[in-house]
């Protein structure tokens, strides 16, 4: 039992390694790409790429996951051949939904993009083909993480990143001189040349690997059928899984189609501004979710050795209350960084040049005036999306994962009749669209935090778990202002790159120490932070006393 766990959370760390690092990777990667192609170009990048997400939805939310619990199963009762019968029948399932998906999107790309308001087909049929690829890659990456082997879908991950950061730089500039279109349609190609190299590795690593699986399989009359136990897992996560990128879809076009038919907004200059919106602070909003992603992949497996032990359900509210407040530990200064500092961190990552977009000039100043509000907007987000993917873990590990994805459907339901509502107004236009997704998200929190504590039995801390953090991100916010107004009032310029860094530096550091000063950070909270038990060490022999978890 105790290998079995050592191997578990092994493959456990180097799955939220790679992720870190693909994350990493893939959120940097945006920024000097929308530098390069312009927001013109990436607004279209972003427009065309949910419907992809979407598609893709059908062979990558529930169906690898649905192989590797059943090869698991199988290879557990040391039926191997059932095991890769269960890769066989899944791979083949998968290359016709990849085949059926990637026909689709490649046949009717003239009219996706015309449904998408974007002026030519091409950027929807460079990342068509990917679709079939992805799919053949979640059938071997299931089937390896069922045999308890990571490696394979750590290494291909990281492979895609990488030649989708070299091969999408290469064609988007190789084609920018052929208008925005064809730049996004570059980078989108990227996208695909990165899968299929994916796909061309992970085959290799299987055909090596190959007879040493079936060294250990023994024929048998067993003609038991795999299929129905796969879609009976694979479709309600599916399902789940599909809801953000279907209102994604339905966001772009939606809102495109009423700033386009309402209120006469240019293609160019509504596709600039789903480049400022979705790109600059969509980037930005989503990079937090690095630390919380891995918050919610350590806390699945630690509610589920809770439950096992003896004090079962005192565990899982420690783990609980942890996890929550955590989320607030990281979503806070977040916020007020970005609230505090949007035009500055945008200014600093992205560059904002003077252009005409059908008819319609935006002098660079004025380009960042206007991400700088979505920025502000959406800071709120980031919080409420750290408590989403926090306490959806803690579900996940009681063996509710369904509960989450109600409570994020119910939340994009509000987000759509928010567009609906608000967008058509002159004076808020697309402003509407940040708004309904911080609404979405607050929702969605609040729902999942009312949903922990039902399930866990959780008393929930106002002054441990929120005062706490609320403090210390509100003195890291007053040093902001203080430091912006000093520094403005002395050189008479607003902050530049240099000067924004060094207050970005001292201002976490502010906030760690306030966090020492309201004493916010117990025993529990290290533990389940990465490499928890060795900070706690390092900590106790400089002599800084930990405080012990309150109930």
């Amino acid at each position: 039992m105790q290998d079995k766990k050592k191997s578990f959370l092994r493959g456990a760390s180097i799955l939220a390694i790679a992720g870190l690092i693909c994350k990493v990777i893939g959120a940097v990667y945006k920024i000097p790409l929308r530098n390069q192609i312009g927001a013109v170009a990436m607004g279209i990048y972003t427009t065309v790429y949910p419907i992809y997400t979407f598609l893709l939805i059908f062979s990558t939310s529930g169906i690898p996951t649905a192989i590797s619990k059943l090869v698991a199963e199988e290879r557990s009762k040391g039926n191997y051949e059932g095991a890769h019968k269960v890769f066989i029948s899944s791979l083949k399932l998968l290359i016709a939904i990849g085949v059926l998906t990637s026909a689709l999107m490649l046949i009717f790309s003239s009219q996706i993009a015309q449904m998408l308001l974007v002026d030519s087909w091409e950027p929807v049929a460079a990342i068509s083909l990917s679709l079939l690829f992805v799919s053949l890659l979640s059938a071997y990456r299931g089937y390896y993480q069922g045999m308890l082997n990571m490696m394979p879908t750590a290494i291909t991950q990281i492979i895609e990143q990488i030649i989708k950061l070299a091969a999408g730089f290469y064609f988007a500039i190789l084609w920018k001189p052929l208008g925005p279109e064809m730049s996004a349609a570059g980078a989108l190609l990227g996208i695909t040349l990165s899968e299929l190299v994916a796909f061309i590795v992970i085959f290799i690593l299987y055909q090596r690997d190959k007879k040493k699986f079936l060294t250990f399989t023994e024929k048998s009359r067993n003609k038991e059928k795999y299929m129905s136990r796969l879609m009976a897992i694979a479709i309600p996560m599916t399902l789940g899984g599909a809801i953000k990128p279907l209102v994604d879809t339905v966001d772009s076009v939606m809102v495109k189609s009423i700033l386009e038919n309402t209120l006469s907004y240019g293609r160019d200059y509504i596709n600039a501004l789903f480049g400022f919106l979705k790109n600059d602070c969509g980037t930005l909003i989503n990079m937090p979710a690095i630390l919380t992603v891995a918050l919610s992949m350590s806390l699945v497996p630690a509610v589920i050795d809770a439950l096992m032990g003896v004090d079962g359900k005192q565990e899982v509210r420690r783990i609980s209350s942890t996890g929550i407040k955590l989320a607030f530990i990281i979503g806070l200064p977040c916020t007020a960084g970005f609230l505090t500092l949007s035009r500055e961190i945008l200014s600093f990552l992205y560059s904002y040049e003077s252009d005409t977009f059908d008819g319609v000039f935006l002098s660079g100043e004025s380009q960042l005036a206007m991400a700088g509000n979505f920025l502000m907007i959406l800071s709120f987000g980031v919080l409420f999306l750290a408590i989403i993917q926090t306490a959806a873990g803690i579900l996940q590990g009681l063996g509710k994962a369904v509960i989450p994805v109600v409570n994020l459907a119910i939340g994009m339901a509000v987000k759509i009749a928010m567009n609906w509502l608000l967008v058509p107004i002159t004076q808020l236009n697309i402003y509407g669209v940040p708004l309904g997704t911080v609404t979405c998200y607050a929702i969605a929190a609040i729902l999942d935090v009312i949903f922990v504590i039902k399930h866990t039995g959780l008393k929930f801390n106002f002054k441990n778990m929120i005062f706490g953090p609320l403090a210390s991100a509100a003195t890291m916010s007053a040093f902001i202002l203080i430091a912006k107004f000093a520094i403005e009032a002395i050189s008479g310029e607003p902050l530049g790159k240099p000067t924004t860094i060094i207050v970005i530096l001292i201002a976490a550091i502010v906030y760690f120490v306030s966090l020492a000063i309201f004493k916010v950070l117990d025993e529990s909270d290290i533990e389940l932070m990465p490499c928890g038990n060795k900070l706690k060490k390092l900590l106790e022999k400089f002599g800084v006393q930990i405080r012990p978890w309150e109930n």
